[in-house]
Parts: C-alpha cells; structure tokens; sequence
C-alpha cells in the first residue's frame, strides 16, 4: 500500500511542476478539467491511502489486538479510490488515460535524452503505467479478499473491536462494565480511567 501512495504522490509532484513550468498550458497538454480535477481530488486520494495503510496494518497484527471498525470499510473503498483507467472515472487511475499519450516520449521505458524540460516531465508521467496499474489492481483484489473474511455488520465489527482485548468487566454499582477498550482509544474522558478502572 505504501508503495502505491508514494508512487501516487511522486506522479502528482512531477504535476505540480509541470504546471509551474513557465510557458506551460495544462489545458492543451491535457483537458480543461483535468488537473482542476485532480486539484480537487488529491487530498482525499493521498488521506484514504494513508487511512488505508494503516487499516492493513492493523490486519497484519496479531489477533489478540483489537481492530477498529471502520476499517473494513475503508477496505471496501479502495476500488472506488482507485477507479479505472477510463478518462470519465474520479478515481486515481483515471490519470493513466492520459498519461499514456506521453508514452512515445520514453525510450526503452525511461524519458528520451534531449528532450526540453516541459517534454521530460510529460515522459516521467508515462515511465512504468502497466506496473503502477499492476500494483494498484493487487492492492484491491487483497482488499476485497480480506473484507469478504470480515462480518459486513459494523455492530458485529464493533462488537468484536470491544471484545478482542479480552471481556474483562469491572463491577461498578452492581453493574459489569467491559469499558477498557474505550478508555485505551481515548474514546470515554479521562475521569473514566481514573474513578471506574482504577
């Protein structure tokens, strides 16, 4: 997961600077919506990939940890992040749809020498496509592989987030408490740890 946000990350930089390239018309080299579009996508596409690392993280760890609810459905996400290759599509890869115009700048897959600046960049976008799409689409048949062993009911999720730590009540008032899980997630105030578990 990392490698593709870093991958992702590195292409939107190499943007960036083509955008600031003096004389350069993103418009023509590209549509009228395109980078507009990624202008307005890039924070969310960068934070969920960050969101999701973390998600996988959190599988890879042993089964006694507990693990957050939510995180399966930032699982499920990933194949709408990621979207296609079509140019009508908001995810990631709808960038290589036109990033592939610049493919014929590269030799033996890596930018042509002589090229200007403008050009140079243009290639950089085009270097490796098939891998990063490769990359992308494994990603997500892991994803929607791991969701599918995951109860799709956020209250059997919730439940089982509580309960992986361990049911280890504290008997409060003549009431069992299990409200550790929540006083270790900062979720409940401060005063809770201190009056009820101690």
């Amino acid at each position: 997961m990392s490698d593709f946000r870093k991958e992702t990350e590195k292409r939107l930089s190499i943007l960036d600077e083509l955008a600031e390239l003096e004389g350069t018309e993103m418009q023509e080299l590209f549509t009228k919506t395109f980078y507009s579009t990624v202008e307005e996508e890039r924070k969310e596409w960068i934070e969920a990939l960050e969101d999701l690392e973390k998600a996988c993280e959190a599988y890879q760890r042993d089964a006694s940890q507990p693990i957050e609810a939510h995180y399966y459905d930032l699982l499920k996400y990933f194949d709408d992040l990621i979207g296609s290759t079509h140019f009508a599509s908001n995810g990631i890869l709808f960038m290589i749809y036109y990033f592939e115009d610049w493919e014929t700048h590269l030799d033996e897959g890596q930018p042509r020498e002589g090229l200007d600046k403008e050009a140079e960049l243009l290639a950089k976008l085009a270097v490796d496509l098939g891998d990063y799409v490769d990359l992308a689409e494994e990603i997500n048949e892991d994803c929607q592989s791991l969701a599918k062993s995951i109860p799709s009911s956020w209250e059997e999720r919730a439940l089982s987030e509580i309960m992986t730590a361990g049911y280890h009540p504290k008997q409060k008032h003549g009431v069992e408490m299990n409200i550790r899980p929540l006083v270790e997630s900062n979720a409940v105030p401060e005063i809770v740890e201190e009056k009820v578990l101690e």
